[in-house]
């Protein structure tokens, strides 16, 4: 708990944490298409 109180206290470490949150979440949804195969991917290029 008082991890987290410290990161609401400084400003910079909780927008490297964000980053650093998103940056992995967006490796997982990658890593995750690339072993759903090519129907996950061209459902994917369909959206757009």
């Amino acid at each position: 708990m008082s991890f987290i109180n410290r990161v609401k206290a400084d400003p910079r470490v909780s927008f490297i944490g964000w980053v650093l949150f998103f940056y992995i979440a967006l490796m997982a949804l990658y890593l995750f298409g690339m072993n759903s195969g090519a129907q996950a991917s061209d459902f994917i290029y369909d959206q757009f």
